[in-house]
């Protein structure tokens, strides 16, 4: 949109109006922007703590439930769900996954890196029986009085 000069009547196509589509179109997309950017940092904390096996677990149990109930009333339905006896190909994928992910875990933590050599630092800490060193400070009386009235700010 091109921008032309509010000061100078006359020089814009549909007045204000095309100010406030302008402004209104930036403030938009930055708003969007920001959400956009709020979604992929909690989709990214879900991922990191392995929050998408849950939710591919949840939906392999609701589409296992649907699945059964057809067959069967819902309470045999959710009793052929979770008892485990009758996996899904989903619930398959997922526990292999979680395994896979434990093991690369595992591997992960085995090798340490340590950044610091801990021998290195030592702390000193001073003994609680050593004598308190005091002293006593002693001022000398003001030598001249205060200002009355006391100095205004101006």
């Amino acid at each position: 949109m091109a921008r032309f000069n509010a000061g100078i009547p006359g020089n814009a196509p549909y007045g204000c109006i095309s100010v406030l589509r302008e402004f209104d179109l930036t403030g938009r997309m930055a708003f969007v922007r920001g959400r956009l950017a709020k979604w992929i940092v909690v989709v990214a904390l879900v991922v990191s703590v392995g929050g998408h096996w849950g939710i591919l677990q949840t939906v392999a149990w609701i589409g296992m439930a649907v699945e059964f109930s057809r067959d069967a009333s819902i309470s045999v339905a959710l009793e052929k769900t979770f008892n485990g006896k009758n996996p899904c190909k989903v619930c398959k994928l997922v526990e292999q996954g979680q395994k896979a992910e434990a093991d690369s875990d595992a591997k992960l933590d085995s090798k340490k890196v340590e950044l610091f050599h801990l021998a290195a630092f030592e702390f000193f800490f001073p003994s609680l029986h050593q004598p308190l060193i005091t002293a006593t400070v002693h001022s000398a009386p003001r030598a001249e009085a205060p200002l009355l009235p006391p100095p205004r700010l101006s």
